[in-house]
């Protein structure tokens, strides 16, 4: 049994503004990893720090005890210890 039209057409909406979301995400992925790519072949080619070549804002973390190292609650994702190369390696 199907739903109704007007809950069919909803639907569609919902799942269309996610594909639209998804492609937008896509292109900030494509165009970070072309910035990024640019910022190394610089520091590559020409010796200079990142400092250098990119103006460099730090943000900023929460307290230790705010830090999540039971796996209760939102995981809370540290630098290096839990990004690769994109996205955090460290299993959720």
């Amino acid at each position: 049994m199907l739903a109704p039209l007007p809950t069919q057409r909803a639907i569609a909406e919902v799942l269309g503004a996610l594909d639209d979301k998804i492609a937008a995400n896509q292109a900030i992925v494509t165009t970070a990893d072309a910035l990024a790519r640019a910022v190394c072949s610089l520091h590559l080619t020409t010796g200079a720090a990142v400092g250098q070549i990119a103006k460099i804002t730090m943000g900023t973390s929460p307290k230790g005890e705010a830090l999540n190292e039971t796996g209760e609650g939102v995981e809370f994702y540290q630098g290096v210890r839990d990004f690769g190369p994109r996205v955090p390696t460290t299993p959720v």
